[in-house]
């Protein structure tokens, strides 16, 4: 079978050569191609009119007929003029005739979208759109080719669909009137398959009677012998191996040629010795299937003498002028006039065929149908039309003797016999409901898709649209497809899908029908296809953005910090006052200062605040901003170190912005054991003068005096001895909830040094502050008397006491030691509220104006402009404080917010209750005057007694 499809090929490639003379040959059997049309507009029963015919819609909206490839052989038009004229009238879409084309070459190249399949130069295979869409009567001989083309075109392969219904075939065949006249003069009906044998058996002995002889045969319409294949060594080496027959070749050298005596006939070996006997046999081309014929001449004894048609038109003229046998193939027009008969041999041998042995006969070729790879998604229904469409010989040889004998146009013909046989055609076509794959039932009534189709009525198929797929659908009628919704977890962007596409990682889809998948949202992942729903981060986690996929995109919010050391778990830990924490912070990338998303995601120390390499998470906050800069874990700056960065290394000091080299004795705690003990070393000094003047009359000191002298070294130093004293009271809280002394961080608080420095501060507060504050203040009630007793050496030993005030005020001094400027008391809120900025705000305020109200009162100081300075001066540190409230940060809910809550609801008490006072004291004055007719005041009213 394959060398008879080689042999189809080869045929083929010929004619396509011979396309001057084929065109000759159309003006006698095709030329009613070119006749004007003849038939209407329509020319089926109820067809679709021209203006209501649609053109094709691909993807990208373009508008285009659909596209017939034309085969330039009779057959051709026919089976495309059928095709095209239902899918016009009874499928409703506009059809464009292309081409044609030569040979079947052409038509693969043609569906496969090539614009300019019969240029063999440049085919024209790279355009993007396929405007060729359907090629009727492809002869299926070119396998080699035809898997070319899938492969080097695989994005739009063409495909062929099923047989025309009939095979295409070459063999020899004569006229049926041969056959006849024979039949008639032996009186012998048989079959005229054998009547060319000259076998020992043969019902026919001498069949050359019924033919021309050969000397009638005008030669001019002849190749020459060595113009064609009997002068190809391969073609005659073939036939020399096979048969052994050299009188019917010539071997010269390496060459072996045909021997034809009259250069024009080659003779069979059975009518060689006389060519008077021989049969006449024409083929075309430069010698179609010659090694076939001769191999059968001599394995068969059939008396042929063979020549080569010089043209088409001689090739299709010579049979109908000589009676003879010739080359054919079915289906065609040429020979139809004759009514030929196929001469029939043994069935083709496979086997045989392939050893180069031609005595079988030929296998037949399947002329089918190739439509392009796009048609299905364009036009199902029509290319299920294709595909049903079925006629065999017969109706083809009808058409084809039709317009031979009208010479009426194609698309004539073949009107005529669709309206001659509507019953064979009407069964290729596609029921309205058995719908495609791509498509599915719709509903006209309802304008609808439905899932059924029990009642037919109105309903139609048509393309599924975005957010459904075909699902295919089995009932009684057979198989179906319905659109059905895309199920949450899948979209469908495009129409006429066989199935929805499943949701990216990253995106979801919770509803049904959708056309596009939702992205999760923020703090979401889906790390999965076909997700109906997101991933939650973990809680206190959160994404970047909006569709995330995969769980290590979660990332800790901002204010925390991920402190999971397994890799795909996270845990997100809240950061402390003084850690900066944006949010997908990582403990790694805190500890080593870079961050795989950038700097701005780099968790660091905040300014001013301190964190251990070993616990990074602790975090410490420094008594002076500068000596923290913050960053990485454990930087301090200037070379310092310890928590927080509150010193220097061993054998350093603090100098000009850095630890230089100093004594080893400067340690925090002896450093401050050394200022508490300060003040009672001066004040032992001073008495050891004492003591020592005494041993020297003449230079000895007064005591009261000496008295007075230390009295007022404490008076001067009492703020700084307080300040001293409370200083490792005052204790404030780290993040990590461990405390620090306010002027020494370094020391923490509950700690061995800290003991220390408690000991040392607690025993100055007591002596020297709270010893020496009641000593004055003894000495402040005591002086009255003191001076009434004229005991005047102890007045005189507290005179730096009271020298500066008026006699009315001598106590003023005491509150002097208490007051803002030197006492303890200004310093206590620090003390009770280390933590807390604006508690201490307000004490200190309270205090202030308290001291401000007894020091208008008591206008202490003998010279009237001092009084007056000094209040102006407590006036504007008041507001100084007041105003330093601006820099606090909000309140928050917590130990502040109570305070204030609370202190605010006193306040207003205080104020209400004075509002009711003066009511009340209104209305007893009305009642006391007026009522009651008094006329003395009422002494509370006065804050005093009235004189009698």
């Amino acid at each position: 079978m394959e060398a008879s499809k080689q042999e189809i090929s080869l045929l083929q490639e010929d004619l396509q050569k011979e396309r001057t003379d084929f065109n000759e040959k159309l003006s006698g059997t095709i030329s009613g191609l070119l006749l004007p049309l003849q038939v209407a507009a329509v020319c089926l029963v109820n067809g679709t009119e021209p203006a209501d015919r649609k053109n094709l819609v691909n993807p990208n909206g373009e508008t285009y007929p659909l596209g017939m490839w034309v085969n330039n052989w009779g057959a051709g038009w026919v089976a495309n003029y059928l095709a095209g004229i239902i899918i016009e009238e009874m499928l409703g879409i506009h059809v464009s005739y292309n081409g044609p084309g030569p040979a079947t070459p052409e038509g693969y190249y043609a569906i496969a979208g090539c614009s300019n399949p019969a240029n063999v130069d440049d085919r024209g295979c790279d355009a993007e759109v396929t405007y060729n869409h359907v090629n009727m009567e492809l002869w299926e001989g070119y396998t080699q080719l035809w898997n070319s083309i899938q492969k080097d075109y695989k994005s739009k392969a063409p495909k062929l669909l099923s047989s025309m219904g009939y095979d295409g075939k070459t063999s020899i065949y004569l006229g049926k009137d041969r056959q006849n006249e024979a039949a008639q003069a032996e009186g012998n009906p048989k079959d005229s398959s054998k009547f060319l044998n000259q076998s020992k058996d043969a019902d026919w002995k001498q069949p050359w009677k019924y033919f021309d002889n050969i000397s009638v045969i005008d030669k001019s319409m002849l190749w020459r012998c060595n113009e064609t294949n009997f002068a190809i060594d391969s073609h005659m080496r073939g036939y020399y191996t096979q048969t052994g027959d050299s009188g019917g070749v010539v071997i010269s050298g390496d060459s072996i040629t045909g021997l034809c005596p009259d250069e024009y006939f080659w003779l069979g070996l059975k009518c060689r010795s006389n060519p008077l006997l021989c049969i006449p046999y024409f083929t075309g081309g430069n010698g179609w299937s010659i090694n076939d014929i001769m191999q059968k001449t001599a394995f068969w004894n059939i008396p042929l003498a063979i020549a080569v048609a010089k043209s088409w038109g001689s090739f299709s003229q010579l049979p109908l002028m000589v009676k003879s046998t010739f080359y054919w193939w079915v289906p065609d027009p040429t020979f139809l006039d004759l009514s030929p008969l196929e001469m029939i041999f043994p069935p083709y041998d496979r086997t045989a065929r392939a050893a180069g042995n031609y005595r079988s006969g030929d296998a037949a070729t399947t002329v089918s149908k190739g439509v392009s790879k796009d048609l299905f998604s364009l036009a199902p229904r029509v290319e299920k039309f294709l595909d049903n469409l079925q006629i065999d010989l017969s109706m083809m040889n009808a058409m084809l003797l039709d317009q031979k004998q009208t010479q009426d146009s194609w698309e004539n013909v073949t009107c005529r016999w669709l309206r001659a046989n509507e019953d064979i055609w009407q069964s290729w076509l596609p029921d309205d409901t058995t719908c495609f794959a791509g498509f599915g039932l719709f509903d006209d009534a309802t304008n609808d898709f439905a899932t059924d189709r029990t009642v037919r009525e109105n309903k139609r198929c048509q393309a599924c649209p975005s957010g459904t797929f075909s699902s295919q659908l089995v009932d009684l009628a057979g198989v179906t497809y319905i659109c059905v919704a895309c199920p949450p977890g899948t979209s469908q962007a495009s129409g006429a899908s066989l199935m929805c596409d499943p949701c990216d990682k990253g995106s979801y889809q919770d509803e049904t029908g959708k056309q596009a998948c939702k992205r999760c949202p923020v703090a979401q992942y889906q790390d999965e296809e076909g997700g109906a729903q997101c991933k939650q981060c973990p809680t206190g986690s959160r994404t970047l953005g909006l569709g995330s996929s995969y769980f290590t995109d979660c990332g800790c919010d901002e204010g925390s910090i991920d402190i999971s050391t397994t890799p795909g778990t996270l845990i997100c830990s809240t950061c402390q006052e003084g850690l900066h924490c944006p949010v997908m912070g990582t403990l790694p990338s805190f500890m080593s200062g870079t961050h795989p998303l950038g700097a701005e995601y780099q968790p660091a120390v905040v300014e001013g605040y301190y964190v251990k390499q070993e616990d990074p998470l602790e975090v410490y906050k420094c008594g002076k901003i500068f000596h923290c800069p913050g960053g990485l874990p454990q930087t301090c700056a200037g070379g310092r170190e310890g928590i927080p960065c509150a010193e220097c290394p061993a054998g350093r000091t603090w100098t000009e912005g850095s630890c230089k080299m100093c004594e080893s004795w400067r340690q925090t705690s002896f450093r401050y054991v050394f200022s508490v003990m300060f003040f009672p070393t001066v004040v032992f000094w001073m008495f050891s003068n004492y003591l020592v003047s005494q041993l020297i009359p003449k230079r000895s000191w007064d005591w009261t005096k000496v008295l007075s002298c230390v009295g007022q070294f404490l008076q001067v130093t009492f703020s700084t001895m307080s300040t001293i004293a409370l200083a490792p009271l005052m204790c404030y809280t780290h993040p990590n909830g461990l405390q620090s002394i306010l002027k020494y961080p370094n020391v923490i608080c509950g700690e061995s040094e800290h003991v220390v420095m408690l000991a040392g501060g607690v025993t100055l507060l007591v002596v020297g502050v709270l010893g020496f504050l009641t000593l004055c203040t003894y000495a402040a009630v005591q002086v009255p008397h003191w001076s009434a007793r004229e005991q005047h050496a102890r007045v005189r030993a507290f005179r730096f006491l009271v020298f500066r005030f008026r006699l009315d005020s001598w106590w003023f001094g005491v509150r002097i030691f208490v007051d803002f400027n030197q006492g303890p008391l200004i310093s206590l809120p620090i003390v009770l509220a280390t933590d807390y900025p604006p508690i201490q705000t307000i004490w200190v305020t309270v205090i202030l104006a308290s001291f401000l109200a007894v020091q208008t009162l008591a206008w202490p100081w003998k010279v009237p402009l001092l009084n007056a300075l000094d209040c102006w001066m407590s006036y504007c540190i008041l507001i100084l404080v007041a105003g330093s409230a601006l820099y606090l940060e909000p309140i928050s809910k917590g130990v502040t917010s109570d305070f204030t809550d609370g202190f605010s609801m006193v306040l207003m008490v205080i104020i209400f209750s004075s509002i009711g006072v003066m009511v009340l004291m209104s209305l007893a004055a009305l009642v006391h005057r007026a009522a009651m007719g008094g006329t003395k005041e009422y002494a509370v009213f006065n804050l005093t007694r009235s004189k009698a």
